[in-house]
C-alpha cells in the first residue's frame, strides 16, 4: 500500500472562477490530489498552485487476533457487541449460521 499524505490544494471553481478556494485531501501524490478534488467538487476547474504535500497519514491495521477471534466468537454464536453502538437503534440483532 502506498504511502498516504495530507495535500492542501488552491482550485478555481466553474460557477466563480475569481475566486480561490482551498481543499485539504488526502492522496498518494499530487495528481490524485487533484483527482480526489474534482470528485469532491463537481464544480472544480482547475489548480491554481502544486497541491502541498502536508504531514504522512499513518493507517493502523486492526491486530489480525483480534480480528479471528471475532470472526470465530461469532461463527460459535457468542458475538460481542457494544451497547454504545446496538442500543440506539433498538432493534433485535438476529445471527444466523
Amino acid at each position: 500500500m502506498p504511502d498516504l499524505f495530507r495535500y492542501r490544494l488552491q482550485y478555481m471553481r466553474r460557477d466563480n472562477p475569481h475566486r480561490i478556494h482551498h481543499m485539504t485531501v488526502t492522496a498518494a501524490d499530487a495528481d490524485e490530489a487533484r483527482r480526489i478534488t474534482a470528485l469532491r467538487d463537481p464544480l472544480y476547474l482547475i489548480s491554481v498552485a502544486s497541491p502541498r504535500r502536508g504531514g504522512r497519514v499513518v493507517i493502523e491495521s486492526p491486530d489480525p487476533m483480534d480480528e479471528a477471534k471475532a470472526r470465530d466468537d461469532l461463527l460459535n454464536g457468542v458475538a460481542h457487541f457494544d451497547r454504545e453502538y446496538v442500543e440506539w437503534r433498538e432493534t433485535d440483532v438476529e445471527v444466523t449460521g
